[in-house]
């Protein structure tokens, strides 16, 4: 069966980290985030669950304007949801009823297991999260923080989203902001 476009792949798995950031972040051992590659994950989904824009964008390093376009295309969907989840938590307080965006930690505690067991490669500034063979994240300490290097990480991830795949959530995030 053929793999899925890399937008949704690394979207899917994007989905499957914010839903589960609350208890990876539960169950990770305490570290300092300068010397934790894995902390400019933690953040970066901390800042995905809250729908925070522009500090979501703020835990990338990206090497060209083209390349942060493709990651608003990518991540404004969830963005999106994650406001409107919270609009939904707001509006309906306490409702068991409430319709979830994203799939709950107990549904994907073997994903989570995979992530919170991921080998991290570091040399210096640069560190790699092996999630699975197809699932690496490149990471760089940027002033003392990690950030996630969008465009390495899209490379090891292979082949990135088409034009029409770009263009596209513009529309759903419309949507789903309306």
């Amino acid at each position: 069966m053929a793999r899925p476009p890399f937008v949704f792949r690394l979207s899917s798995f994007v989905f499957l980290l914010t839903t589960a950031s609350a208890f990876a972040q539960s169950t990770a051992p305490a570290t300092n985030p300068a010397d934790d590659p894995k902390s400019a994950m933690r953040t970066f989904l901390h800042d995905m669950l809250a729908g925070d824009e522009k500090a979501t964008f703020n835990d990338f390093v990206f090497a060209t304007p083209e390349s942060r376009q493709v990651a608003t295309a990518m991540f404004g969907p969830q963005l999106a949801n994650a406001r409107l989840q919270k609009a939904f938590e707001a509006a309906f307080p306490n409702d068991p009823a409430l319709p979830h965006l994203v799939p709950t930690a107990e549904e994907l505690k073997g994903d989570i297991d995979s992530l919170n067991a991921a080998p991290v490669s570091q040399t210096g500034d640069t560190a790699t999260i092996a999630v699975d063979p197809h699932e690496k994240f490149s990471v760089v300490r940027s002033k003392g923080t990690w950030k996630i290097d969008f465009d390495a990480t899209q490379k090891a991830m292979g082949q990135g989203p088409s034009p029409a795949e770009i263009a596209q959530p513009g529309k759903i995030v419309q949507a789903i902001d309306s």
